[in-house]
């Protein structure tokens, strides 16, 4: 990831990576039941067709380290976006 202005930049293939080191085993399906979405979106994120939402680093990172430290990775997404970006 690179940090461009006060976001960061995920590309696909880092995408991908991010969410296999997170869920692992069906990485695509669980991510898109995590954030509600269809599993073709992922797919499009991950070949590139449609570009990753600028707050998915910071998704991958809040369930990385919740992950690491074996925390359930089942969490109110928006309720956490909410809180860490003050809104």
């Amino acid at each position: 990831m690179q940090r461009i202005g006060d976001e960061m930049d995920l590309n696909p293939k880092e995408f991908k990576k991010s969410i296999e080191n997170v869920f692992g085993w069906g990485s695509q399906r669980k991510l898109s039941k995590l954030l509600g979405r269809n599993e073709s979106t992922v797919r499009r994120w991950i070949a590139g067709s449609r570009a990753i939402p600028p707050e998915m680093p910071l998704i991958l990172a809040l369930l990385n380290e919740r992950r690491q430290l074996g925390l359930n990775g089942s969490i109110d997404i928006k309720r956490h976006l909410d809180l860490i970006l003050g809104e």
